[in-house]
């Protein structure tokens, strides 16, 4: 019987350019939700690499799973205390969504996606954020 080779998820190279894309765009000073899942910790490390070369400071992870909050913790990302509030308030530039990938920005940008001459921003607003295990 034949064997099927494992093989890197096709995807991981993209995953990690999305990753460090995303953590080269964090500025000093912020307070930055550090993701979940296979791209996000791509992006912690690249926080992380960031913060010890020196070109970051003052940057608070919020972590949300417990990969994250583990990765951050190693990494020495500073965190978030637990009992300060939690609320998000976060507008975006539809058009500022960039994969890397100009078919796929055109296809997220477009009509079947975010829509972006019909919406130029997106803005998420939460009462809190809370922190339940790896989900």
């Amino acid at each position: 019987m034949a064997t099927v080779p494992v093989t890197e998820d096709p995807a991981a190279h993209f995953k990690k350019a999305a990753g460090e894309y995303a953590a080269n765009l964090v500025e000093a000073g912020m307070v930055v939700g550090l993701g979940t899942g296979s791209t996000a910790i791509h992006a912690v490390r690249r926080i992380a690499a960031r913060l010890h070369a020196g070109e970051l400071s003052g940057v608070v992870g919020v972590a949300t799973s417990l990969g994250t909050l583990q990765a951050a913790r190693e990494l020495g990302i500073p965190l978030l205390d637990d009992d300060l509030p939690r609320a998000v308030d976060i507008t975006i530039d539809t058009k500022s969504v960039n994969t890397g990938v100009a078919t796929f920005n055109e296809h997220i940008q477009g009509e079947d996606f975010l829509d972006t001459a019909k919406y130029p921003t997106a803005t998420f607003k939460s009462t809190k954020v809370v922190f339940d295990g790896d989900k």
